[in-house]
């Protein structure tokens, strides 16, 4: 996951090369410009985005480019941003290499694609700690626990992407909630063969937010996971956080983290 210090950084730099503001906010696509990715149903999102939130300054990045040198997608979507009033917020970034740095400097990216099997940028983003907004469809479904890990919409609906986007800007806590979870279950590699019973416990501290995953092994077979949100001071360390000395034990019988 990048850091505080370094998202900081990257961020200020990605609004920096589209000549916005260091406060913008930067929604982002990553791919090819093709049909199936659709790059021209995000540039209709981030409409739909500025026109819920006119006093944001709201800007919409795409990375990557046509299939073929002869597609003429780059303009259309520019005639397309236009006649949505958007041209000065859509912004064409082109390939770039490595990916990571802009990965992690756009707020949120916006998963627009239909029938795409299982995307390895949306795994990239969360490992990365951004936040994800992806169409319920194809593989997004198997990665996306909807409104935990990130946020599942309609397909069809432009204006869909709107709500989650509000949420991320108005609750900075549920952004740090989103990308400690995504951070445990991105390093996460339990394998239950050979494993009888356990409980395997994972713990992910990031921007004040503590996120401790339980991961349920009964007879070699995963039983599931849960995740827990422990109340803290934002200053305990990783013992601490799971002793909890000052407030008891960290309940994990309920379907949220209690102090007892």
């Amino acid at each position: 996951m990048a850091s505080a210090t370094m998202r900081s950084s990257v961020t200020t730099t990605t609004a920096s090369r589209i000549g916005a503001a260091p406060g913008a906010t930067v929604l982002g696509y990553f791919g090819a410009l093709n049909g199936r990715k659709r790059s021209d149903h995000f540039v209709r999102a981030v409409a739909e985005i500025r026109r819920a939130l006119p006093g944001e300054d709201i800007h919409g990045a795409i990375f990557g480019r046509p299939e073929r040198d002869c597609d003429p997608v780059e303009r259309e979507l520019q005639a397309l941003a236009g006649s949505l009033g958007i041209a000065d917020r859509i912004h064409l970034m082109g390939h770039v290499s490595p990916v990571e740095p802009s990965l992690a400097g756009v707020f949120a990216l916006l998963v627009t694609a239909r029938g795409e099997p299982f995307g390895r940028t949306l795994i990239e983003a969360m490992h990365l700690g951004t936040p994800v907004v992806a169409t319920r469809h194809g593989g997004n479904v198997e990665a996306i626990d909807d409104g935990q890990n990130g946020f599942l919409v309609d397909p069809d609906d432009p204006a869909a992407f709107t709500a989650p986007v509000l949420r991320l800007l108005a609750d900075p806590a549920l952004r740090d909630r989103i990308k400690a979870l995504t951070s445990v279950q991105s390093v996460q590699a339990i394998n239950p063969k050979g494993v009888p019973e356990a409980d395997v416990i994972a713990l992910h501290m990031d921007g004040g937010q503590a996120c401790v995953q339980v991961f349920f092994i009964r007879g070699n077979q995963s039983w599931g996971n849960r995740d827990f949100y422990p109340r803290t001071g934002g200053t305990e360390n990783p013992a601490e956080i799971m002793r909890l000395p000052d407030r008891g034990r960290l309940d994990l019988s309920q379907g949220g983290a209690t102090a007892l």
